[in-house]
């Protein structure tokens, strides 16, 4: 039986009823537009454009309620992707739009903290230390793994969705957002710049690399924004999305999880992140876990609104 976001279409008319097929995913971007839609208001006087984007924010809300009104009963496949996915394919803007917010609480970076945090833990910077291990094959490699990333998040969501595993397909949803949302406000919360700026003038020269090294560079000075770096919210969304897989591929995720604890080094070796931003990453991913465990996107009966037992396990393959 396929997964059904709906409820009973006598419910259509009624806000309470297009409140009741909110997903878990749902109340967390909308809660996230109004906490930094909020943001903006209050602390947001230097911003250019302050009350387009709020505008922008509560619009968006708005927007969502719409999908969810009108998506959440219909049975044509685009319609069900676009109501299941429309958060995965927002989070590349909502990522951009926190360059915006950095600095609402703080004025400056915080990087001498984390620095003068990890420097007492380990005696030196990591990122300085491991220098004269970056070689071009290494680099290579660490940075396959940190590349690995897009593929880690985004393929086994196409994958259930295809094998028709729509509800496993939203808690997935469900706990990825989670961990980018929270991700997202600390970034605000504490801003700091990363190693590659902090460190700019100490390390001994560039990594080099032929294929993936260049490739990420250019994604991140094209693609990255300046800051966001505490916690890795790489680091939390690859764990959060390693943990489902091995949750429903065993095999699979036993191929993931090194290919993670590469993406969690090559955060750290790449100069993108330091050790606390990976940590930190580390135990935001654990929370969303017990989050999403703890508060479920519940199976309902299409046109039904009741919970039913779930199917027999499937696998991704």
């Amino acid at each position: 039986m396929v997964w059904s976001g709906g409820v009973n279409r006598t419910d259509d008319r009624l806000f309470s009823g297009t409140l009741r097929r909110y997903l878990p995913s749902d109340w967390a971007v909308s809660i996230y537009l109004a906490v930094t839609g909020l943001a903006v208001v209050f602390l947001g006087n230097n911003l250019n454009h302050r009350w387009e984007i709020v505008l922008l924010h509560f619009g968006l809300i708005a927007a969502i309620f719409a999908i969810i009104r009108h998506l959440s009963v219909s049975g044509n496949r685009v319609a069900r992707f676009l109501r299941l996915f429309y958060i995965p394919l927002l989070l590349t803007f909502f990522y951009e739009e926190t360059s915006l917010f950095l600095h609402l609480f703080h004025t400056g970076w915080l990087d001498s903290q984390v620095v003068a945090l990890e420097q007492g833990l380990f005696g030196v910077s990591p990122s300085l230390w491991i220098q004269p291990w970056q070689k071009p094959l290494l680099n290579e490699w660490m940075l396959l793994g940190y590349f690995s990333y897009y593929l880690i998040i985004a393929v086994p969501l196409v994958v259930l969705f295809l094998k028709q595993r729509e509800h496993d397909a939203a808690q997935m949803v469900w706990a990825i957002s989670l961990a980018f949302f929270i991700s997202y406000l600390g970034f605000m919360a504490y801003p700091v710049q990363g190693p590659r700026f902090e460190f700019a003038e100490l390390y001994d020269s560039e990594l080099a690399g032929f294929l993936f090294v260049p490739l990420v560079n250019e994604l991140m000075d094209t693609a990255a924004i300046h800051g966001g770096c505490m916690p890795s919210s790489h680091v939390a969304a690859a764990v959060v999305s390693a943990t489902y897989i091995t949750k429903h591929n065993r095999h699979l995720g036993m191929v993931c999880i090194p290919v993670v604890v590469t993406l969690c080094l090559g955060t750290v070796w790449g100069r993108f992140h330091y050790v606390s931003d990976v940590v930190a990453g580390i135990i935001i991913a654990i929370i969303v876990l017990w989050a999403a465990r703890r508060y479920p996107v519940k199976r309902r009966r299409r046109n039904a609104g009741r919970e039913y037992a779930d199917a027999a396990p499937e696998h991704i393959s």
